[in-house]
């Protein structure tokens, strides 16, 4: 549905693939919190290890969701009941599954350390550095601008009401709820804080 209600980001895709695949980490990594929220079990609990994992997989900030799932289902990750032979419980099958997803989809970081240090390297200076020299003097500015052009009125439509209501009933948000804004609130500060 978000490609859809977003023809930018759909137009984009051959060339920013990196962007369309997060986003479907995102979403997966919410829906994997809104499962385990509402049944927290071994199967929830795989969902939202899979779904961060999916996430931290496709960009370097969806690795935010591994502390914040841990930060927001710490209480609930520990009442699952696990494997007895699982030294650890719950947390161990938690990480595990979020490691071996995470590790099946970047083999090639294994395969190859030294290209992904220095990728990590060239991002860290490239955002550091005002992106090469390729940014306004205001980015905070250019990229709410940029945001506020390209996403369409339905999508604005349904942040604005999620957002109004989490304001609303925030006395009885939920993990996921809470997980879900604390990510896009840390992540967006991110974004628009980068020189």
């Amino acid at each position: 549905p978000l490609l859809v209600l977003s023809p930018g980001l759909l137009h984009a895709a051959h060339a920013m693939k990196e962007d369309a695949a997060f986003v479907f980490g995102i979403a997966a990594a919410m829906l994997g919190a809104w499962g385990f929220q509402r049944r927290p079990g071994a199967f929830g609990l795989a969902a939202l290890a899979l779904g961060c994992a999916l996430a931290g997989a496709a960009k370097y900030p969806g690795l935010l969701f591994l502390p914040l799932a841990a930060l927001h289902f710490h209480r609930d990750i520990g009442r699952v009941a696990a494997p007895r032979w699982l030294p650890g419980g719950a947390w161990t099958l938690f990480l595990g599954i979020f490691a071996t997803v995470f590790a099946a989809a970047n083999y090639q970081a294994f395969l190859q350390p030294a290209s992904v240090l220095r990728g990590v390297g060239f991002e860290a200076a490239h955002v550091v550095n005002s992106h090469l020299g390729l940014v306004t003097k205001v980015p905070a500015l250019f990229y709410w601008r940029h945001t506020v052009g390209q996403v369409p009125w339905p999508t604005w439509g349904l942040a604005l009401a999620y957002l109004a209501g989490a304001l609303a009933l925030r006395n009885r948000l939920g993990p996921a709820d809470r997980l879900t804004l604390a990510f896009f609130g840390l992540y967006g500060a991110i974004v628009l804080s980068a020189r």
